[in-house]
């Protein structure tokens, strides 16, 4: 893929999974929708970003934005738990 992006685009493709600069439009009920399918609740989730172990970014709007790939981050986090070798 990314000899390919490189040849037909000059550059290679560009997935923005860790681009801050989305965390505008990515809020907290986006993340809410997107983790729910892991058996996150709203509730985990405030407590996970209260304590630091999920990082919003400030806004330009004065709000919390998430990266795309913070969903990835509580689907990890979800089975770390589950194998109880992961306290916190």
């Amino acid at each position: 893929m990314y000899r390919w992006s490189t040849a037909e685009f000059g550059q290679p493709i560009g997935l923005n999974l860790f681009d801050t600069r989305l965390c505008d439009v990515i809020d907290f009920t986006w993340l809410v929708d997107n983790v729910s399918k892991y058996g996150a609740t709203e509730q985990e989730l405030r407590e996970l970003l209260n304590k630091g172990i999920l990082k919003g970014f400030l806004t330009p709007r004065g709000s919390t934005g998430f990266l795309l790939y913070t969903p990835e981050q509580v689907k990890t986090l979800k089975a770390l738990k589950a194998t109880a070798r992961y306290k916190r």
